[in-house]
């Protein structure tokens, strides 16, 4: 199963959920289809029926020159917003389980212009986990999952 995001017309973010219950992420390009990815182990509980949840912070991915995040939902969670440097950023998850269990993905651009902006010092071009303040789950205009 895959979600993909086209970044103008060479790169593409891809995600799925592997047969054996792996997730992977990464990008491809028309050049290189093999692109980079990685797959690592499902975060405990993420395919079993339950709550719904964020399962963890985004996965932060550089791609030609900007940073992505990919982030892993369970349950009936339709957007998610995340904030970075104080910015609001929202994406559409995209369902991953074909009616199998209750998993999804999103994507989405985080905002490097506001690197640093708080300080008032020009932006680093860096960003990490750290500098996610929160990540929240809706399903329609309702809250039903959150980490900060």
């Amino acid at each position: 199963m895959l979600d993909k995001v086209t970044l103008g017309s060479a790169w593409t973010l891809v995600a799925w959920v592997s047969a054996d219950g792996s997730i992977c992420y990464g990008d491809v390009t028309a050049s290189q289809p093999q692109g980079t990815l990685t797959c690592t182990g499902s975060p405990d509980g993420y395919l079993a029926r339950g709550s719904p949840s964020l399962f963890l912070k985004p996965v932060l991915v550089p791609v030609a020159g900007a940073i992505f995040g990919i982030g892993f939902t369970r349950g009936p969670i339709s957007t998610v917003a995340v904030t970075v440097f104080g910015q609001r950023t929202t994406a559409k998850v995209t369902d991953l389980s074909g009616g199998a269990s209750p998993t999804g993905v999103y994507a989405l651009p985080i905002p490097m212009q506001y690197d640093r902006l708080q300080s008032g010092q020009a932006g680093t071009g860096q960003v990490g986990w750290s500098d996610i303040s929160a990540v929240t789950g809706y399903a329609g205009h309702k809250v039903i999952a959150q980490l900060r």
